[in-house]
């Protein structure tokens, strides 16, 4: 299927504001002749759900970016399984989650959300939750790599850091090895 998986942030995708993090990167994989995955797509189905799955299994490299634009707390869940998932499949993951949640406005991407943020369920917001559940995601990642050092886990410190290190790993993993055996 493709190389490169992008998941995390997304917002709704006729969203004019929402979150563009995956452009630079695709950009840059485009150059290198490096296929990629993008699920943020119009109308999300099952079958687009199949694909996702198919793709985050079969991808060389899995890059994940939850930015501060949303709540996030799909992408902060999936997190997790996504760098299980990855150390069971001997995969290349490339991760950055933004400590702050700049708190909600109403856009399409958020409007699903909208019902909890009025329930305000207990003392703790919305917003409370996913700058906790951030700070748990870094800090859970980090600790996983300073104990397994081998992993094939990147924790990157912000976003340009993400999109270099992926761009680079493209190069390594997928580029040269291809001019190697005559596939480009």
């Amino acid at each position: 299927m493709a190389d490169v998986f992008l998941m995390g942030t997304a917002g709704s995708y006729n969203d004019p504001n929402r979150s563009l993090w995956r452009e630079p990167i695709k950009e840059g994989l485009k150059k290198l002749g490096v296929s990629y995955y993008d699920p943020v797509v119009p109308t999300w189905t099952d079958d687009t759900m199949m694909r996702e799955s198919e793709a985050m299994a079969t991808a060389k490299m899995l890059v994940m970016a939850i930015t501060s634009t949303t709540a996030g707390v799909a992408s902060l869940a999936e997190s997790g399984w996504l760098i299980a998932s990855a150390i069971m499949r001997k995969q290349v993951v490339g991760i950055w989650v933004d400590g702050m949640f700049e708190g909600l406005k109403l856009t399409q991407g958020t409007m699903m959300i909208r019902r909890e943020m009025m329930l305000k369920m207990g003392p703790e917001t919305l917003e409370d939750a996913s700058r906790r559940a951030r700070k748990l995601v870094n800090s859970h990642a980090r600790k996983l790599l300073e104990e397994y050092p081998d992993l094939k886990l990147y924790v990157a410190k912000d976003l340009p850091d993400l999109t270099d290190w992926t761009l680079r790993m493209a190069q390594e993993l997928i580029v040269k090895p291809k001019k190697r055996f005559g596939l480009f």
